[in-house]
Protein backbone atom coordinates (compact mmCIF):
# COMPACT_ATOMS: atom_id res chain seq x y z
CA UNK A 1 0.00 0.00 0.00
CA UNK A 2 1.15 3.65 -0.57
CA UNK A 3 1.90 5.65 2.34
CA UNK A 4 0.34 8.85 1.81
CA UNK A 5 0.52 12.43 3.68
CA UNK A 6 -2.16 14.93 3.08
CA UNK A 7 -1.70 18.59 3.16
CA UNK A 8 -5.29 20.12 4.04
CA UNK A 9 -5.19 24.50 3.72
CA UNK A 10 -6.58 27.16 1.59
CA UNK A 11 -4.69 30.37 0.50
CA UNK A 12 -2.97 28.15 -2.16
CA UNK A 13 -2.34 31.34 -4.18
CA UNK A 14 0.11 32.70 -1.81
CA UNK A 15 3.64 32.52 -1.46
CA UNK A 16 3.97 31.19 2.33
CA UNK A 17 1.58 28.34 1.13
CA UNK A 18 3.09 27.76 -2.61
CA UNK A 19 6.49 27.38 -0.67
CA UNK A 20 5.25 25.16 2.36
CA UNK A 21 3.71 22.65 -0.45
CA UNK A 22 7.41 22.63 -2.41
CA UNK A 23 8.93 22.23 0.77
CA UNK A 24 6.57 19.88 2.32
CA UNK A 25 6.67 17.61 -1.32
CA UNK A 26 10.28 17.31 -1.56
CA UNK A 27 10.51 16.02 2.40
CA UNK A 28 7.57 13.70 1.82
CA UNK A 29 9.38 12.17 -1.88
CA UNK A 30 12.57 12.01 0.01
CA UNK A 31 10.89 9.50 3.00
CA UNK A 32 8.80 8.09 0.10
CA UNK A 33 5.21 9.10 0.67
CA UNK A 34 2.96 10.30 -1.87
CA UNK A 35 2.11 13.95 -0.88
CA UNK A 36 -1.84 15.24 -1.47
CA UNK A 37 -2.93 18.63 -1.32
CA UNK A 38 -6.47 19.04 0.06
CA UNK A 39 -8.02 22.49 -0.55
CA UNK A 40 -11.33 23.96 -1.93
CA UNK A 41 -11.40 27.53 -3.71
CA UNK A 42 -13.91 30.35 -1.67
CA UNK A 43 -12.34 30.58 1.57
CA UNK A 44 -15.18 32.48 3.68
CA UNK A 45 -18.54 30.36 4.73
CA UNK A 46 -22.19 30.89 3.90
CA UNK A 47 -24.98 28.59 3.37
CA UNK A 48 -24.40 28.05 -0.42
CA UNK A 49 -24.71 25.07 -2.34
CA UNK A 50 -21.83 26.25 -4.23
CA UNK A 51 -19.73 26.40 -1.16
CA UNK A 52 -21.35 23.65 0.40
CA UNK A 53 -19.92 21.67 -2.46
CA UNK A 54 -17.01 22.67 -2.63
CA UNK A 55 -16.29 21.32 1.11
CA UNK A 56 -16.67 17.66 0.31
CA UNK A 57 -13.70 17.63 -1.56
CA UNK A 58 -12.56 16.62 2.69
CA UNK A 59 -14.91 13.33 2.30
CA UNK A 60 -11.68 11.97 0.90
CA UNK A 61 -10.43 12.06 4.40
CA UNK A 62 -13.12 8.70 4.78
CA UNK A 63 -12.15 7.30 1.34
CA UNK A 64 -8.71 7.05 1.05
CA UNK A 65 -5.82 5.70 3.34
CA UNK A 66 -3.51 8.28 5.08
CA UNK A 67 -1.03 7.69 6.92
CA UNK A 68 -0.66 11.09 8.22
CA UNK A 69 -2.08 14.36 8.17
CA UNK A 70 -0.49 18.14 8.41
CA UNK A 71 -3.66 20.69 8.51
CA UNK A 72 -3.47 24.15 8.48
CA UNK A 73 -6.48 24.97 10.19
CA UNK A 74 -5.48 28.85 10.48
CA UNK A 75 -5.39 29.24 6.66
CA UNK A 76 -9.59 28.46 6.68
CA UNK A 77 -12.05 31.76 7.72
CA UNK A 78 -14.31 29.05 8.34
CA UNK A 79 -13.45 28.54 11.35
CA UNK A 80 -16.64 25.69 12.08
CA UNK A 81 -15.27 23.86 8.85
CA UNK A 82 -11.75 23.38 10.53
CA UNK A 83 -13.46 22.52 13.94
CA UNK A 84 -15.29 19.90 11.77
CA UNK A 85 -11.96 18.74 9.89
CA UNK A 86 -10.55 18.23 13.49
CA UNK A 87 -13.33 16.33 15.03
CA UNK A 88 -13.15 13.82 12.03
CA UNK A 89 -9.28 13.39 11.82
CA UNK A 90 -9.53 12.51 15.57
CA UNK A 91 -12.08 10.29 14.79
CA UNK A 92 -10.42 8.53 11.86
CA UNK A 93 -7.22 8.18 14.12
CA UNK A 94 -5.22 9.90 11.53
CA UNK A 95 -2.08 11.21 12.83
CA UNK A 96 -2.17 15.28 12.58
CA UNK A 97 -0.20 18.04 13.24
CA UNK A 98 -1.94 21.21 13.16
CA UNK A 99 0.24 24.13 11.79
CA UNK A 100 -0.08 27.76 12.85
CA UNK A 101 -2.73 27.29 15.51
CA UNK A 102 -3.76 25.21 19.07
CA UNK A 103 -5.16 22.17 18.69
CA UNK A 104 -7.83 20.75 21.14
CA UNK A 105 -6.77 17.15 19.67
CA UNK A 106 -3.03 17.53 17.80
CA UNK A 107 0.25 18.27 18.39
CA UNK A 108 0.51 21.93 16.95
CA UNK A 109 3.49 24.38 14.72
CA UNK A 110 3.01 27.22 15.23
CA UNK A 111 5.56 30.17 13.39
CA UNK A 112 5.74 33.60 15.38
CA UNK A 113 4.99 36.83 13.65
CA UNK A 114 5.29 39.36 16.64
CA UNK A 115 8.97 40.53 15.85
CA UNK A 116 7.60 40.83 11.80
CA UNK A 117 5.22 43.05 12.75
CA UNK A 118 6.71 45.29 14.89
CA UNK A 119 9.73 45.17 12.40
CA UNK A 120 6.47 46.52 9.48
CA UNK A 121 5.00 49.41 11.82
CA UNK A 122 8.64 50.05 12.80
CA UNK A 123 9.15 51.01 9.28
CA UNK A 124 6.36 53.71 8.64
CA UNK A 125 8.09 55.08 12.29
CA UNK A 126 11.80 55.40 11.18
CA UNK A 127 11.65 55.62 7.59
CA UNK A 128 8.64 57.91 6.95
CA UNK A 129 8.59 59.80 10.54
CA UNK A 130 4.91 58.88 11.37
CA UNK A 131 3.39 58.31 14.78
CA UNK A 132 -0.60 58.49 14.16
CA UNK A 133 -0.79 54.93 13.01
CA UNK A 134 -3.88 52.53 13.07
CA UNK A 135 -3.31 48.50 13.26
CA UNK A 136 -5.98 46.46 11.32
CA UNK A 137 -5.33 43.02 12.34
CA UNK A 138 -7.53 40.10 12.07
CA UNK A 139 -9.76 37.77 14.06
CA UNK A 140 -9.88 38.97 18.07
CA UNK A 141 -8.67 35.98 20.26
CA UNK A 142 -7.03 34.36 17.15
CA UNK A 143 -3.27 33.55 17.97
CA UNK A 144 -1.72 35.78 15.17
CA UNK A 145 -4.06 38.39 15.20
CA UNK A 146 -3.21 39.39 18.56
CA UNK A 147 0.58 38.42 17.75
CA UNK A 148 0.95 41.50 15.40
CA UNK A 149 -0.98 43.05 17.69
CA UNK A 150 1.70 43.03 20.05
CA UNK A 151 3.99 43.30 17.53
CA UNK A 152 2.69 46.92 16.68
CA UNK A 153 2.17 47.72 20.72
CA UNK A 154 6.04 47.08 20.82
CA UNK A 155 7.03 49.33 18.23
CA UNK A 156 5.03 52.08 19.88
CA UNK A 157 6.24 51.59 23.19
CA UNK A 158 9.90 51.49 21.30
CA UNK A 159 9.65 54.73 20.04
CA UNK A 160 7.63 56.27 22.88
CA UNK A 161 4.13 56.67 21.11
CA UNK A 162 1.56 56.41 23.03
CA UNK A 163 -0.68 53.00 21.98
CA UNK A 164 -4.53 54.66 21.14
CA UNK A 165 -7.22 51.80 21.68
CA UNK A 166 -9.16 54.14 18.74
CA UNK A 167 -6.39 53.00 16.48
CA UNK A 168 -6.83 49.51 16.99
CA UNK A 169 -8.83 47.33 14.96
CA UNK A 170 -9.82 43.83 14.26
CA UNK A 171 -11.52 42.17 11.31
CA UNK A 172 -11.43 38.67 10.06
CA UNK A 173 -8.16 38.23 7.71
CA UNK A 174 -10.60 38.93 4.99
CA UNK A 175 -10.95 41.48 2.40
CA UNK A 176 -14.48 42.59 4.15
CA UNK A 177 -12.73 44.07 6.96
CA UNK A 178 -9.74 46.30 4.90
CA UNK A 179 -13.15 47.75 3.12
CA UNK A 180 -14.92 48.53 6.24
CA UNK A 181 -12.25 50.36 8.06
CA UNK A 182 -11.57 52.48 4.58
CA UNK A 183 -15.20 53.51 4.24
CA UNK A 184 -15.36 54.39 8.22
CA UNK A 185 -12.25 56.66 7.23
CA UNK A 186 -13.70 57.91 3.93
CA UNK A 187 -16.82 59.02 5.40
CA UNK A 188 -15.34 60.64 8.62
CA UNK A 189 -16.74 57.92 11.25
CA UNK A 190 -13.27 57.26 12.10
CA UNK A 191 -10.33 60.32 12.35
CA UNK A 192 -7.76 59.44 8.98
CA UNK A 193 -4.68 57.89 10.43
CA UNK A 194 -1.37 58.51 8.51
CA UNK A 195 -1.06 54.93 7.73
CA UNK A 196 -2.68 51.75 8.39
CA UNK A 197 -0.44 48.51 9.31
CA UNK A 198 -2.41 45.35 8.42
CA UNK A 199 -2.68 42.02 9.16
CA UNK A 200 -2.19 39.95 6.00
CA UNK A 201 -2.36 41.20 2.22
CA UNK A 202 -5.96 39.76 1.64
CA UNK A 203 -7.05 42.77 4.01
CA UNK A 204 -5.35 45.25 2.03
CA UNK A 205 -7.11 44.70 -1.47
CA UNK A 206 -7.03 47.36 -4.07
CA UNK A 207 -10.19 48.49 -3.41
CA UNK A 208 -9.74 49.33 0.50
CA UNK A 209 -5.99 49.95 -0.26
CA UNK A 210 -7.27 53.36 -2.99
CA UNK A 211 -9.46 54.39 -0.49
CA UNK A 212 -7.14 54.71 2.73
CA UNK A 213 -4.54 56.77 0.63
Amino acid sequence: MNRRIAFLTMGTDTQYTLALIRTLGKQAYALGYQFLVLTHFINYHNESAYLKGEENIYTLLCQIHLDGVILASDSYYHTELTVRLEELLHELHIPTVALDCKSKFFSSCVQRSQEEFQMLTEHFIIVHGLTDIACLTGTKGNLHAEQRLAGYREALKAHHIPCRTDRIFYGDFWVNSGKQLAEQIITGQISRPQAVVCANDYILNPQSSRAVE
